[in-house]
């Protein structure tokens, strides 16, 4: 999980942004070469699970305390989240997806942590 070039690998990827061509005339600001940011993703995805499974233990302290439902929701909602961009960051690495990709996969992990807050909020007694 540690990077020490991170702030330079940070540099080296927005500065690799380009216009992509995405349907015609439209185009989309997009790093030129995915495979060379391969570290700054891998770390990425790291940060992505290990924050994910922090969460699963602030939750687990949360059944014990029986913190509201609220608080419960939302740590349940975070974990939706940074697991599931930590799996697009994996795909990301492995070259199952591209930028855009990655970009679809963070509009999905909000759609679900959304869903997912709402569901317990819905479902569960307060």
């Amino acid at each position: 999980m540690l990077n020490p070039n991170l702030p330079g690998d940070l540099v080296k990827f927005f500065k690799d942004f380009r216009l992509e061509s995405v349907d015609g005339d439209l185009s989309f600001p997009a790093p030129g070469n995915m495979q060379s940011h391969t570290a700054l993703f891998t770390t990425a995805m790291q940060f992505c699970l290990a924050y994910g499974a922090f969460l699963v233990f602030i939750l687990i302290l949360r059944f014990l305390q029986d913190d509201p439902l609220r608080m419960k929701a939302g740590t349940a909602s975070g974990i939706a989240f940074w697991i599931m961009m930590g799996f697009f960051f994996h795909l990301t690495v492995n070259g199952a997806i591209r930028w855009f990709g990655l970009i679809a996969g963070f509009i999905i992990s909000i759609g679900l942590s959304v869903t997912i807050r709402n569901l317990i909020k819905l479902l569960g007694h307060e």
